[in-house]
Order: structure tokens, then C-alpha cells, then sequence
């Protein structure tokens, strides 16, 4: 089991590295596992913490944050970030675990129509 956890947790902190949001993978992975839904959100919030400090670090070296963008986006994301806190601690486990399935499918669905979209015909 330990070895599973690892590996989940190296995979997610790859794809977090690369801007593609870790815990997307990270909590449905622990939730196969039989992690429950609250525990498997509180390690992809805890484990995003440092893993965005060094993405966030690499990104700055090299010139890719556009600072007046992120802060014209941050008080909106912290105030996100805490009513999304609020309503995961009020709503019942099941409804968190389906709403966190309908937006994957959602997002996957999204970016499926645009890729379709955009192939060459």
C-alpha cells in the first residue's frame, strides 16, 4: 500500500509540475484506494502547498507569470478557495464525491470538444 501511495503521490506532483493540476489525478487515485473523500481532498490541498511553491519558483526564473494577471485574479481565487472550504465541510461526503465527478467528466468533455475543434480536417 505504501508503495501505491508513493507512486500516486510522485505521479501527481509530475503532473502538478507541469500545470495540470495533480489533485485531479491525486484524489480520485486515493479514493480507488479506499482513502475517504474528506481525507483524500485534505492531502491534495496539503500536498499542493509545496509542490505549487516550486512550480511557482521554476515559472518566475524562466519569465512565465504575468504578475498584473495574478494579482487581479488572487483575491477572487482566495475567496474561492474559502467558500469552496466552507461548502466541501457543510455538504454530505456523497454529494462532494459526485459533484467532484461531474466536473472532471465536465472539464474532460470541454477539452475534448476543443481539441476535436481544432484538429486539422
Amino acid at each position: 500500500m505504501t508503495l501505491i501511495i508513493l507512486g500516486i503521490g510522485a505521479l501527481s506532483g509530475i503532473l502538478l509540475g507541469m500545470g495540470l493540476g495533480g489533485g485531479t489525478l491525486l484524489i480520485p487515485l486515493l479514493l480507488w484506494i479506499d482513502i475517504p473523500q474528506r481525507s483524500a481532498q485534505a492531502v491534495a490541498i496539503v500536498g499542493f502547498l509545496p509542490a505549487a511553491g516550486v512550480s511557482l519558483w521554476m515559472a518566475h526564473r524562466k519569465g512565465l507569470i504575468e504578475w498584473p494577471q495574478v494579482r487581479a485574479a488572487l483575491i477572487w481565487l482566495v475567496l474561492g478557495a474559502v467558500a469552496g472550504s466552507v461548502t466541501a465541510g457543510l455538504v454530505p461526503v456523497e454529494l462532494l464525491r459526485r459533484g467532484f465527478g461531474v466536473a472532471l467528466l465536465g472539464m474532460g468533455l470541454a477539452m475534448g470538444w476543443k481539441t476535436i475543434k481544432k484538429a486539422p480536417r
